[in-house]
């Protein structure tokens, strides 16, 4: 690495404030989710009930993804981000407190609202603490848990239930979260906030709610799809159409869509919506190959996918490098070919011959590191040329991006199981032609490096 490509030291304490705060909500969600079926015994609910322990957390979740851009505008990032961080932390302690399923719900909820302001606010940190330069490059930094917390949460989250107990997955957040509160008071900056700065409450009525009814109604969709599910989904691209005209007629609207008319940010946009419908979709089928064709036991099955943290890691430590040689477009064309390399080995119907699992481990690692690289790149690209006024926007609207991908992989991945009758090589021979789809929505991709005015 030279030295051009070395954090400044003060960059480098951004990143490590900024990478505990991530840590924190990205590591719980992931491992909430391998303990419903205990949660579910521990307080004698019915697993449809416990469900919600997830589901309305990730639907609180996107209700407080709108509000970001304005309470930073407000309050200014950094204070928004401690706050945030806190509650977080708080309502982890009373999650290990509950004394029921409903008490149980009730917190998450009010943990989901907190992670909801998280991520946004990092990336705004992030583009606006680093220097123009090192934009990328801190970005990447900060991006790597993104990849690997999801990768290890299962493993986490297997030992501390048999071990410790339920209790303990809402603990292991607290000294994180206290650590990530004393590091951002320490290095963070705190920006300049704008009091004056007006609450479009008719947009975030016709946004939040929008947004909470189509994401739910998106987890309803397949081939067994409910009408509620259907008709949410439908009242819920109502609602986002009557934002879309209500900005027209509003000066400082809650989330500015006009970024879209640039056409290197929609093309950032789609391609990372399509990436993180490829990443979290592969994080539930790719197990379920395992475990049901190889009859491979979680623990196993969540070491195999970790190989996908390790490709992660070392792709990104290549983009700052190859971005400023080839440019974006380039380079994001590199990483789509490694993404569809990569689940091509699972695609070929060879069953369980000698050595082939080994094949799909390797290409677990090129896959990993072609998605995780694409995911950085992607979001630093939705940041080329924007004002420093037009960022916050741009961390609302890219933070969106992921909810949504992250909400239809598994939709996606369970219609092709429905379609190919199991976790069968076609099934992932069409997740393959998915990823494939990227290589059209990153045409407009910078064709030089990503810069910021």
């Amino acid at each position: 690495m030279s030295t051009d490509d070395r954090l400044s030291p003060q960059t480098r304490k951004v990143v490590l404030a900024l990478v505990f705060g991530a840590v924190l909500p990205l590591l719980d969600t992931s491992i909430v989710n391998i303990a419903v079926h205990s949660l579910s015994g521990v307080f004698g609910a019915p697993v449809v009930r416990t469900q919600w322990v997830i589901t309305g957390y990730g639907l609180a979740s996107a209700l407080a993804i709108p509000l970001s851009g304005w309470a930073t505008r407000r309050f200014g990032a950094a204070r928004v981000w401690i706050t945030a961080l806190a509650a977080f932390t708080i309502t982890s302690i009373l999650c290990a407190s509950a004394w029921s399923i409903e008490s149980l719900i009730a917190f998450r909820l009010v943990q989901g609202l907190a992670a909801g302001f998280s991520i946004p606010l990092m990336q705004t940190l992030m583009v606006t603490s680093a220097d123009k330069a090192q934009a990328t490059r801190a970005m990447t930094a900060v991006g790597l848990p993104a990849i690997i917390a999801p990768a290890i949460a299962p493993l986490l989250g297997g030992v501390l239930l048999d071990v410790f107990g339920w209790r303990s997955i809402f603990l292991i957040n607290v000294p994180i979260g206290i650590a990530a509160v004393l590091l951002a008071l320490r290095h963070l900056r705190r920006g300049p906030a704008d009091h004056a700065t007006r609450f479009d409450s008719i947009g975030y009525l016709l946004l939040a709610p929008g947004l909470l009814a189509a994401v739910y109604g998106l987890t309803t969709v397949g081939p067994q799809a409910s009408r509620i599910g259907s008709v949410l989904l439908f009242a819920g691209a109502l609602l986002i159409a009557g934002y879309v005209l209500h900005t027209r007629r509003v000066p400082s609207p809650l989330v500015d869509i006009t970024l879209f008319i640039r056409r290197s940010f929609t093309s950032a946009w789609l391609t990372l919506v399509i990436a993180s419908i490829v990443f979290y979709g592969g994080l539930f089928l790719i197990p379920l190959h395992y475990q049901q064709n190889f009859a491979y036991t979680a623990f196993a099955a969540g070491l195999l996918l970790a190989l996908q943290s390790v490709g992660a890691y070392f792709s990104r430590m290549m983009i700052n490098r190859l971005t400023g040689r080839w440019g974006a477009c380039a380079t994001a064309y590199l990483f789509i070919a490694c993404a569809v390399v990569g689940t091509l080995p699972f695609a070929v119907p060879v069953g369980q011959t000698a050595g082939w699992p080994i094949v799909q481990g390797v290409g677990l690692l090129v896959r990993g590191g072609g998605i995780g690289a694409l995911t950085v790149l992607t979001m630093s690209a939705t940041y080329h040329q924007l004002t420093p006024g037009e960022v916050v926007h741009a961390s609302t609207v890219s933070r969106l991006a992921t909810q949504l991908g992250s909400a239809l992989g598994v939709v996606v991945c369970t219609i092709l199981i429905a379609i190919t009758g199991g976790v069968q090589s076609t099934t992932f021979l069409y997740l393959t032609a998915f990823t494939a789809l990227m290589a059209i929505t990153a045409v407009w991709l910078p064709r030089g490096p990503i810069v910021r005015k």
